[in-house]
């Protein structure tokens, strides 16, 4: 036989053992005499014995209620406590929000603005997770990340993107290099230069391969790198000039080093955060959206 017990009625044999009275039993259990007496019945026609001894004057447990009593106070234990993690774990996925952020972002931006948002929302874990920019798209579309920031554009059907701000490239040459008198120079004059840069793969090489390519120029770079430092070292030695976004390097520059804009065109990187569209967020994840809308436009506006 199948048993399907209910945990109603498992509440209500555990307080009229406790009581030993039915009017007791129902006033602790906030239902009616007749109520509670009826679900006793039930359970103890589910289980097929009789768990009270009933008289005008007394209620008392049978041997099989005895019995029963220590389990009956296991199971809602374990209940009560099962119930109480399922509740831990819900408000802790509330209060942990992952946002996923392309290198840029996360390496000086993220701990300029955070701070703010933490020390006003204590109870709130923000996890930042840096990848290359598709990744950053893939992880929130995946829901593997509730916020990102990266760049546009997007597909509006998967995305709901905010504009941040721009990012233009510039040339970052030694101090001793001619470019370094020069308030702006031609994509087409450092066509002409042995250029240094990322490697192929990088959204950067692209917009550079573009903007020589609209001037008439086949790029080919001197060398290609990983890492910004070795790009840096490059264009101190005054054999290379390197391209690179303007936005991180008043922080990031060594000294010896001058950027120089880049025009006719002016190409720049445009920065969105980002989350799924049609996924509702909590309202610390809703939160913390606001914050770096308005924390990012306004510190790259002033």
């Amino acid at each position: 036989m199948q048993f399907r017990l209910s945990f109603r009625r498992l509440l209500f044999f555990k307080a009229l053992a406790e009581t030993a009275s039915f009017t007791a039993a129902a006033q602790r259990c906030g239902v009616s005499q007749p109520g509670l007496s009826a679900a006793i019945r039930e359970l103890e026609d589910e289980l097929g014995v009789r768990l009270f001894q009933r008289d005008t004057r007394n209620v008392r447990l049978t041997p099989e209620g005895e019995a029963l009593l220590p389990l009956v106070e296991i199971t809602l234990n374990n209940a009560e406590q099962a119930a109480h993690d399922i509740q831990d774990l819900i408000q802790a996925r509330r209060n942990n929000v992952r946002v996923i952020v392309v290198s840029s972002i996360a390496s000086f931006l993220l701990p300029a603005v955070l701070p703010d948002f933490e020390r006003n929302h204590p109870q709130v874990n923000v996890e930042v997770i840096d990848a290359a920019n598709n990744a950053v798209a893939e992880r929130v579309y995946d829901e593997r990340a509730d916020i990102g920031i990266g760049l546009g554009p997007f597909d509006l059907e998967a995305f709901e993107p905010t504009f941040l701000f721009s990012d233009r490239l510039v040339a970052v040459v030694s101090a001793h290099h001619r470019f370094a008198a020069y308030s702006e120079v031609s994509w087409a004059e450092v066509g002409l230069e042995p250029i240094v840069c990322y490697h192929p793969s990088s959204h950067v090489y692209r917009m550079i391969d573009q903007a020589l390519a609209s001037q008439g120029i086949s790029f080919t770079p001197r060398s290609t790198f990983t890492f910004r430092q070795s790009l840096f070292g490059w264009a101190l030695s005054g054999n290379a000039v390197t391209i690179l976004p303007s936005l991180s390097l008043r922080e990031t520059m060594p000294s010896g080093l001058v950027q120089v804009p880049l025009i006719g065109p002016i190409i720049s990187r445009q920065y969105f955060v980002f989350t799924r569209r049609r996924k509702a967020l909590t309202s610390q994840a809703e939160a913390l959206l606001n914050h770096l809308c308005a924390s990012l436009i306004s510190r790259n506006q002033q």
